[in-house]
């Protein structure tokens, strides 16, 4: 500190300001600021030996900042032309990377995807090369506190997601502060009164036994005020291996799906009017399985976003091994082919055999005597078909076999 001052007279030193808060000054006035965080640093002198209201003070101000000297870091930021562009307007979204470091990057990429409410129509990188089917900006080099820009022309479409977002996704070396690896933009387009599609969706059964068929149903409803909807995509996509295995679809006539993608498309309702799709696959695993329909788009934007995803979801079981003589205690009379009856093997070997059901009431819900078929119960009760739940059963084998009791679950 003493080489701040010239001329001076004897006197001391006192931190008068300190960011750190643990700041010292050491043998000879040193003072080191090595590890402190930025900021200024405020020290006062004042001389000594005169009378108290003769000595004089001097104020010096340190600068404290890490000069870029380990900072490693790239700042993305992201800006739009038009921010109140409408449906059909081309708008620009600008992105840009600056390199804030006293070193070079080598290998950077950045990740610009559109969202659903653009369409792409032209890129113009400053540096590198920009491909707009995966999004991705890649950039060789970038000097040390130089910038690049990218300007990706797109045509703002109904229905969509309005939000665009650019993210550092790779560099070397590695950036070490994500507070400013991304930046997002979003459109402000108001959405019209009115304008209401209902999406529902139901699973058929909702409890299945492992490898059985389950049926999706998706339904969409046009419940706006006035006017026909059209240009309507939903998305669901149901085949994932380890979920779900897609089986096969049925669309409204007019309408089109398809599995690979997941988009249903609806050339258009009327108000009022409805479409329903459904679809069969197959569930191979034991779980409780979550799917998701959403509304891609529509002309015009829907205007309630609230009633926009629909979710069904599927509980699976492996089945449970029973008793000797039956194959298991589940069964689901779904008419899928697969676990549709209760069985009891070889049931026709016995003679005089017999059997009843009792539901959870106590009330008998099925009886057979001399069984021929393993195919014992088809799930019915008066003809209609009984409800899901827990069932209990008294089996006689006949020739003195003292009769078996136990429980099934009927699934649907």
């Amino acid at each position: 500190l003493d080489d701040r001052l010239t001329g001076e007279d004897a006197g001391s030193w006192a931190i008068t300001t300190d960011p750190s808060g643990s700041l010292t000054i050491g043998a000879g006035n040193a003072v080191d600021f090595l590890g402190l965080p930025d900021g200024d640093y405020v020290f006062t002198f004042t001389t000594a030996g005169a009378l108290e209201s003769c000595n004089e003070s001097s104020v010096v101000t340190i600068s404290v900042n890490d000069c870029g000297t380990d900072r490693i870091d790239l700042e993305i930021g992201k800006t739009i032309d038009s921010p109140n562009a409408v449906p059909g307007d081309e708008v620009v979204f600008t992105v840009s990377i600056r390199n804030l470091s006293i070193n070079g990057f080598t290998g950077i990429l950045v990740g610009d995807l559109l969202e659903t409410g653009f369409a792409f129509v032209s890129s113009n990188p400053s540096s590198g090369t920009f491909n707009e089917v995966t999004g991705e900006w890649a950039i060789p080099v970038l000097e040390p506190l130089q910038q690049a820009t990218l300007d990706i022309t797109a045509t703002v479409i109904e229905g969509g997601v309005y939000t665009n977002t650019a993210e550092l996704l790779d560099s070397f070396p590695d950036d070490n502060n994500p507070d400013n690896d991304k930046a997002t933009v979003t459109l402000s387009i108001d959405l019209p009164e009115g304008i209401d599609l209902v999406l529902e969706k139901s699973a058929l059964p909702e409890r299945a036994l492992v490898d059985d068929e389950v049926v999706f149903t998706i339904k969409v409803t046009n419940k706006s005020a006035t006017g026909t909807v059209s240009q309507i995509e939903i998305s669901d996509l149901l085949n994932e291996v380890d979920r779900f295995i897609y089986l096969s679809h049925n669309e409204a006539t007019g309408t089109t799906y398809d599995p690979t993608t997941g988009v249903w498309s609806i050339p258009q309702l009327l108000v009022g009017q409805e479409a329903i799709l459904t679809i069969t696959v197959q569930v191979p695993n034991e779980g409780t399985f979550a799917n998701t329909a959403s509304l891609l788009r529509s002309s015009p934007t829907d205007g309630n976003p609230s009633n926009n995803e629909a979710t069904a979801v599927v509980r699976v079981n492996l089945p449970t091994h029973a008793a000797d003589g039956f194959v298991f205690n589940q069964f689901s009379p779904n008419d899928d082919g697969i676990n549709d009856f209760l069985k009891i093997k070889g049931i026709g070997t016995f003679q005089n055999n017999s059997i009843q059901i009792f539901n959870r009431y106590g009330q008998l819900v099925f009886e057979a005597r001399n069984m021929t078929d393993d195919r014992v119960w088809d799930g019915l009760w008066k003809n209609e078909e009984a409800p899901e739940g827990t069932y209990f059963y008294v089996l006689d084998l006949g020739n003195s076999i003292d009769a078996q009791k136990g429980w099934i679950q009927l699934l649907r």
